[in-house]
């Protein structure tokens, strides 16, 4: 096992491999630092309320408190010349290590003001890690022009595979994580694809964000046959990457193999919009370019590598403990089931479920109406501008998931938050109120249009413009002799005129019979999945008001 472990990371060769590496992970951090830059990520966040601060990665280190605005830009800027000192290879290992640490300071800092962090970034900064150490910098790198320039010996000829097999292997766990995800969900079949799932996910993604659809989005959901085909083809292309590192002695099938990493990265934003171009440069690692060197100089495939004396043992040792604890640690946060990578914190390190929650109901294999909860945003008095900023709402990552929030007061801040950045973003418009629905999400199953049907069924919160907040959330719910006691919150509770029922199985919601006594409502539910309980008021103004109560899934109450 030693030696087949030595044989794989440490075979002799691999200089160019290790320079073309360098040069596909320099640029993925490049443009990774300008996506983070356009995206308004690095300062946008400074004025964020504290509770809504929750630290990832590196920033654990510094406790709860976010870094000044100072550190952030210092890193961005050092992020840059790490950046392009690994392009141009020079002081290679030195430019990987400051690349690695700005980068993870200023990536971490904008991830840790959403509930759970997107995945755009991961992989660029998984890869900047794998070249930790590196010698890349020997082959088309001002590193080697000064090694021969001083003339020094040549280094171990085994110093350099290491590095482009390691973020070959990062590259492919990244979409065998998501194939195993999607597996899971369907409990080792193929139902992710071999189901409606695919036509969910796509109006979920585009209708329920209120963003135009991609036109091959469009041309799938015309047919079953098309999305899931579509489905099926994602889960082969997810799976193929892998089998590249195994065939590191096979040029050409480890180039096609990795050629299904670079589909799939296109496939993703032409189906799902969803552009990860910085992903795109570390397809480079998947080509042997030590072997296209000799062919293209008609040398033989196993002549003399030059280098000096192998790595010696101990250089061995660190090196592999290095590869060891980085790949263990990885899988363990990339396949462990229940997910625990959000728990840790440890970002870059996560799985990438990439929709992998199955969106159809069973039996798979037939064409069934399908409905889940989710959150939606009612702009009130900005005119003309209320689709633009309600869409915006939707599509911001830090707000998309707000419906999630149990605790009345923590969404309260994080509406805060979302509203003073409708003002700033939107200056013109004279927004009075920012309300935040609970709503149940229908779609019609097929040969019905692909189209998602909106039914609101409570307000979980509200911020008026004056400060005053609004909301029926907070109140303990227990069981007593199999029924749920609720204690009731929020205005106008004490002129509670009904209480409605609503199954995401069900278009329409229902009375639910209660006794009250006092603040306290008792009532029966149903064995239902999801279960939402809505109080119907007054405002002090006369209007009705109807404000989420408590929502029960299979597991808890909410």
């Amino acid at each position: 096992m030693v030696d087949r472990w030595q044989r794989y990371w440490f075979p002799a060769g691999g200089r160019w491999n290790a320079g073309v590496a360098r040069l596909a992970v320099a640029a993925s951090a490049a443009l990774m630092l300008v996506r983070v830059r356009n995206h308004g990520l690095v300062t946008a966040p400074q004025d964020a309320p504290l509770d809504s601060y929750d630290a990832a990665g590196v920033l654990l280190l510094a406790g709860d408190v976010p870094p000044p605005a100072a550190i952030i830009t210092a890193c961005y800027a050092l992020a840059w010349l790490g950046a392009l000192g690994l392009l141009v290879g020079a002081w290679t290992r030195f430019s990987a290590a400051v690349a690695l640490v700005a980068s993870l300071v200023v990536v971490s800092f904008t991830v840790s003001f959403t509930p759970d962090w997107p995945h755009d970034n991961n992989l660029p900064l998984l890869a900047l890690v794998a070249v930790q150490g590196t010698r890349g910098g020997d082959v088309a790198g001002v590193d080697g022009w000064l090694r021969r320039r001083r003339g020094l010996p040549p280094p171990p000829a085994n110093a350099y595979e290491w590095t482009p097999r390691l973020v070959q292997l990062v590259c492919a766990l990244v979409f065998l994580s998501a194939f195993a995800s999607k597996l899971g969900h369907g409990r080792g079949t193929a139902a992710w694809a071999l189901s409606d799932n695919l036509r969910h996910q796509i109006l979920s993604q585009f209708d329920l964000n209120r963003l135009p659809r991609t036109a091959l989005a469009d041309w799938l959901l015309e047919s079953p046959w098309r999305y899931r085909t579509a489905g099926v083809l994602n889960l082969v292309n997810q799976l193929l990457p892998i089998f590249a590192a195994v065939m590191v002695h096979r040029p050409r099938l480890r180039a096609a193999f990795g050629a299904a990493f670079a589909v799939e990265v296109l496939a993703i934003g032409v189906v799902m919009g969803l552009w990860n171009l910085h992903w795109l440069p570390l397809a480079a690692v998947f080509v042997d370019w030590d072997r296209l060197a000799t062919w293209v100089r008609r040398r033989p495939a196993d002549a003399t590598v030059p280098g000096g004396e192998p790595l010696a043992p101990r250089a061995r040792r660190r090196v592999s403990a290095f590869i060891a604890s980085f790949l263990a640690y990885d899988v363990l946060v990339s396949f462990m089931y229940p997910r625990i990578d959000q728990r840790l914190r440890t970002y870059p390190f996560s799985a990438f479920p990439m929709f992998a929650v199955i969106r159809a109901r069973q039996p798979y294999d037939v064409h069934l109406d399908y409905a889940f909860v989710h959150g939606r945003f009612r702009i009130v008095g900005a005119g003309a501008q209320t689709d633009e900023i309600e869409a915006w709402l939707h599509t911001t990552y830090a707000y998309r998931r707000l419906y999630r929030i149990t605790d009345p007061e923590a969404l309260r801040a994080r509406m805060a938050r979302a509203f003073a950045d409708v003002r700033r973003r939107y200056p013109g418009a004279a927004v009075t109120a920012v309300q935040l629905w609970a709503c149940i999400y229908h779609v019609p199953a097929y040969p019905a249009p692909a189209r998602l049907e909106p039914h609101d069924v409570g307000l979980m919160g509200e911020l008026a413009d004056d400060g005053t907040w609004t909301s029926g959330l907070g109140g303990a719910v227990v069981a007593e002799d199999g029924d749920a006691v609720v204690e009731l919150r929020g205005p106008g509770r004490g002129h509670l005129s009904r209480l409605t029922l609503s199954l995401d199985s069900e278009r329409a919601p229902r009375d639910l019979p209660f006794t009250r006594d006092g603040d306290r409502v008792r009532f029966h539910l149903p064995d239902a999945e999801v279960v939402l309980v809505t109080m119907h008021v007054r405002r002090a103004d006369g209007s009705p008001l109807a404000l989420l109560l408590a929502r029960r899934t299979r597991k808890a109450w909410w």
